[in-house]
């Protein structure tokens, strides 16, 4: 019956059962949901420590407490952040690419979406060193937010970011911009 406290809401289940690692950081959307049941109750403790602005809710019966829940809004440079690590990690699964590829996925150095449209983005040949690809925090499942170029040899990944207000010096003069404005964020890499 627990999958259906928030039936319409993809979940992710971060207890480290089923062999997924144990995290509190909330690396999605606007607005972030936790939710503790069984052994993990008193996690919503710690929760509520690291992210002080949120509500807490609590489900109580005669036998108990059946679950907590935690809602919180992810605040635009939390956001910032989660995209700097996706990036990076990006970048790592770019670099062990080429040392097992003698190169990088090769764009013909034209900005691509990063593994949007697997039959003819080039960023998708990462799925063998990292099967997940990690999508923007306001991202949807059509679009993942982040964009790749490369010539082979090079490479550079971008972001649009929300609340950073110098632009990298690696970025593209053609890189996609959203709506919105907000400035780019870029990561780059050279076999050379």
């Amino acid at each position: 019956g627990r999958r259906f406290l928030i039936p319409d809401v993809q979940g992710e289940n971060r207890s480290g059962l089923w062999g997924s690692e144990f995290s509190l950081t909330s690396d999605h959307g606007p607005s972030v949901v936790y939710i503790f049941i069984d052994t993990f109750l008193d996690a919503s403790e710690e929760v509520e420590r690291l992210y002080p602005s949120g509500n807490a809710f609590e489900s109580v019966d005669e036998d108990g407490i059946l679950f907590r829940a935690y809602h919180r809004e992810v605040l635009a440079v939390e956001r910032d952040e989660i995209r700097r690590r996706h990036l990076e990690q990006l970048r790592l699964a770019l670099e062990s690419y080429a040392q097992e590829n003698d190169g990088y996925p090769d764009t013909g150095g034209a900005v691509q979406t990063l593994c949007v449209v697997p039959k003819t983005d080039a960023g998708c040949a990462i799925g063998s060193i990292l099967p997940k690809v990690p999508r923007d925090p306001l991202g949807s499942s059509e679009d993942n937010g982040y964009w790749y170029v490369s010539d082979g040899t090079s490479f550079v990944l971008i972001a649009q970011q929300e609340e950073r207000k110098t632009e990298g010096d690696l970025c593209p003069e053609d890189a996609p911009r959203l709506e919105g404005g907000g400035m780019l964020y870029c990561v780059g890499g050279s076999t050379l």
